[in-house]
């Protein structure tokens, strides 16, 4: 079972838009990594496979990489979709600038999304990115059961988790989290000279960078948690397995070909 600490952006208390500026961060550097490259091509069968071409995308911090994933199915002639963004804590703040630079196909919901309690109606198709290792296992289950209940195609893609760290005894995980962050040292450094590229343009992202260098930390020690988090593929099925026992679902499990952090976990599944 994979350590599952706390990130920061996932405390209920931490103000909005301090969240915001962490989740804007993940954006960026998913579009400038082309994180999401390796999962164009299952992205677009998936979006293939849809009945009709409303997406509503949970737990989508500030977009992810709909940005850049848009502009490649559209090379691909699938990127004829309308997305709707939502999350717990909508980042509203950044709703503007994505609805502007999608031409208007990304539109940001308004009302808070609790997708353990359960996700919008009127999605002809679910979809989340990088965001189910925020689950524990059982929180994932009740999840996934969630959106199985709702009847609609589910595409998941996250970080893929390293097997053996999963493996251990949550107090291990514990005790890994010092080297983790040790490996994971140049993160602040990379916050340091990636900030004034990160759009839309904040002061306060200024402020909290160099002034009051909060953000660098935030971001450095929420990206450790999320590989400490992050699930095998092994963890994944068995999710799948307590989510769908009756196998009312044609699910597909597996790692997209990329090299290195670019290749993501995935999960699909098809009503039968």
């Amino acid at each position: 079972m994979p350590a599952h600490l706390i990130e920061i952006e996932d405390l209920p208390f931490v103000p909005s838009w301090f969240r915001d500026l962490g989740t804007d961060w993940v954006r960026f550097t998913s579009e400038r990594l082309g994180l999401y490259r390796s999962a164009v091509t299952r992205m677009a069968g998936f979006l293939q496979e849809l009945d009709g071409r409303h997406v509503v995308d949970l737990c989508s911090g500030s977009g992810g990489g709909w940005l850049s994933l848009l502009a490649q199915l559209d090379d691909l002639g699938v990127g004829n979709v309308r997305i709707t963004l939502s999350d717990k804590y909508p980042n509203l703040r950044s709703a503007t600038y994505l609805a502007r630079e999608s031409g208007g196909r990304l539109q940001y919901s308004e009302e808070a999304c609790d997708v353990v309690r359960g996700a919008a109606d009127g999605a002809d198709a679910y979809t989340m990115m990088l965001a189910f290792h925020h689950f524990p296992e059982d929180v994932a289950v009740q999840v996934l059961t969630r959106l199985t209940m709702q009847g609609r195609p589910i595409a998941i893609f996250d970080i893929w988790g390293p097997g053996v760290l999963q493996r251990f005894p949550r107090a291990i995980g514990y005790l890994l989290l010092p080297l983790a962050l040790v490996f994971n040292i140049f993160v602040p450094l990379l916050v340091l000279i990636g900030t004034p590229r990160v759009r839309p343009f904040r002061w306060s992202r200024l402020i909290f960078t160099y002034l009051l260098p909060f953000i660098p930390l935030y971001i450095w020690w929420d990206a450790t948690v999320s590989i400490l988090r992050a699930y095998d593929q092994d963890g994944l099925r068995r999710i799948v397995r307590q989510a769908d026992p009756a196998k009312s679902f044609e699910w597909q499990v597996g790692l997209t070909s990329g090299p290195g952090p670019k290749a993501l976990s995935y999960v699909i599944g098809l009503p039968r």
